[in-house]
């Protein structure tokens, strides 16, 4: 999961999946603030100020970066329709507890708030807000 799309005066979060491979792409302006060196995580410091963490998978971090690929670097400006990063789902799956998709939203800009709209999602679908 983990499409971005920015509207006007939101940042929304929406579900992406296709197939074995889950495509994890950025659809509002953004800078890489980190990308952990076994590439299963990375933060991202969206252009209101406000801070994401992408963290891909249960215990991916032992994975040591196999079964991702990622498409960005610490710095890079990302801007709508970036690829972030790939993920072999049936290689996470085999290796891995889950391959769920956690997003922290590790700092909030000064007067957004945020809004999560709940139940099962398909692709394309949005889960949060940050208005």
């Amino acid at each position: 999961m983990g499409l971005f799309n920015r509207g006007k005066k939101t940042i929304e979060l929406q579900a992406i999946c296709q197939g074995e491979v889950k495509d994890i792409i950025e659809a509002s302006d953004a800078t890489i603030a980190m990308v952990f060196p076994t590439k299963h995580a990375m933060g991202l410091k969206l252009k209101d100020g406000s801070e994401l963490l992408l963290h891909f998978g249960i215990d991916t971090v032992n994975l040591n970066g196999e079964g991702f690929t990622v498409c960005v670097k610490e710095g890079d400006q990302i801007k709508a329709g970036d690829a972030l990063w790939h993920a072999d789902l049936a290689y996470i799956k085999e290796h891995a507890p889950s391959e769920a998709m956690m997003i922290v939203v590790t700092s909030l800009a000064d007067g957004k708030t945020l809004k999560k709209v709940l139940g099962n999602k398909k692709t394309g679908e949005k889960f949060l807000e940050i208005r």
